[in-house]
């Protein structure tokens, strides 16, 4: 498997030749994600930052909200939280989605910008590989993101949207 940051928070995952995209993104800055090929694409909102998918190539299955789905040997679990501090019917959602693939657990949490509930908490207790935005405009604060680093301790932190947008 080969995981490969493709700016902002996207990154591609390379197993066994089929290729997930995460939160392929356009910038409001003037720069765009390269177009990239994929079979399979997941969106974690529907910012711009994190669903362009016109910069996918190919013919991809698109994920773009809460589930269970399982496409060629990815098993993916979206697992939907408040996008802001407004809950109700409509409201926009943040996905987090659990990608279990080669006996791995990889977990990708998108626009995350608020605090888990413990419930939401232990469903990423298994995550081996966590990719988490780091800073930028909505991203969790530090504090928060250590406090969730440090519940699910994982083999490996990818930290995303670390204010550049390209590799």
């Amino acid at each position: 498997m080969e995981i490969t940051w493709l700016g902002h928070a996207s990154v591609c995952i390379n197993s066994r030749d089929v290729l997930l995209v995460t939160d392929p993104y356009d910038s409001s800055e003037g720069t765009f994600m390269s177009p990239s090929k994929a079979d399979i694409v997941i969106s974690s909102n529907s910012d711009s930052k994190h669903s362009n998918t016109s910069a996918i190539t190919g013919a991809p299955q698109i994920i773009d909200g809460p589930g269970e789905y399982e496409i060629s040997h990815f098993y993916i679990t979206g697992t939907g939280t408040a996008a802001t501090d407004e809950q109700h019917f409509g409201a926009p959602i943040n996905t987090i989605y659990t990608i279990r693939v080669e006996g791995l657990v990889i977990s990708h949490l998108g626009a995350l910008n608020r605090k888990l509930p413990a419930a939401q908490m232990d469903t990423l207790r298994q995550t081996q590989i966590l990719i988490a935005p780091i800073s930028g405009d909505g991203s969790l604060n530090k504090s928060d993101l250590q406090e969730i680093v440090s519940a699910i301790q994982p083999r490996i932190l990818i930290p995303v949207q670390h204010g550049t947008t390209g590799p």
